[in-house]
């Protein structure tokens, strides 16, 4: 906690590093300053990616569709009468 009482903490840490597979490595680091690091074996992510098979039997076409809209958007955009 910082030494201002007054001073607002947005987000106090927390954030791990997980293997593909849900291993915790490192983390988490809460209310600290702070570095974290892992060695990680690369090899591990082709194995992982056997796992998830986005096109495969649990794609469900009849009940999930991945639609792409390249249309360039604006980040905010006000609608009037809202």
């Amino acid at each position: 906690m910082p030494d201002d009482p007054e001073a607002i903490i947005v987000c106090c840490g927390g954030a791990y590093i997980v293997s593909p597979f849900g291993k915790l490595f490192a983390g988490p680091l809460w209310d600290k300053e702070g570095i974290s690091t892992a060695e990680i074996d690369l090899g591990e992510i082709p194995k992982a990616q056997y796992d998830f098979d986005p096109v495969g039997h649990y794609s469900q076409p009849d009940v999930f569709k991945l639609l792409v809209n390249r249309t360039a958007m604006a980040p905010v955009r006000h609608e009037p009468g809202i």
